[in-house]
């Protein structure tokens, strides 16, 4: 035989106030089950369930709180994280644009160009670094010969 619930408007019940606290602010009124679970066991319709529920409360209410501290704690780092990727992605521009300013200024005197130089370059484009110092070098030997 299915449970018969009677729910009564206007019916005051005792809480704490760490109990209200948690459901109408924190959970915004999302547990109202709960509530009339409890109306109904104050009122004496479901007497072992208020034993449950105030058995099962301050474990609900410890999990609640640190998973939403976890929610926090994940956010911030997740923003933490992008910061990084951002600042990551802009040196890697900036040391793209410093390396072509570098080829730009040494390429018609090769010997100039540092090797770490080409080794950045190399990583960037996935050319050889002897690929990269040969056609800096073929460039070099252009120019000399259109002057």
């Amino acid at each position: 035989m299915p449970k018969i619930r009677r729910y009564v408007r206007d019916v005051h019940i005792s809480v704490t106030d760490a109990q209200y606290k948690f459901v109408a602010e924190e959970l915004n009124g999302g547990m109202s089950h709960h509530i009339r679970n409890l109306i109904d066991a104050y009122r004496g319709y479901y007497s072992k369930e208020l034993g449950v529920l105030e058995k099962a409360f301050p474990e609900v209410e410890a999990n609640y709180f640190s998973m939403k501290k976890r929610i926090e704690e994940l956010k911030e780092e997740m923003k933490r994280r992008d910061d990084d990727l951002k600042t990551r992605e802009r040196h890697i521009e900036d040391a793209h644009e410093k390396l072509l300013e570098a080829l730009k200024r040494a390429l018609w005197e090769p010997g100039r160009i540092q090797r770490a130089t080409y080794k950045i370059y190399s990583d960037a484009t996935g050319l050889s670094v002897q690929e990269l110092m040969d056609w800096v070098n073929e460039q070099a030997k252009r120019r000399d010969e259109l002057e």
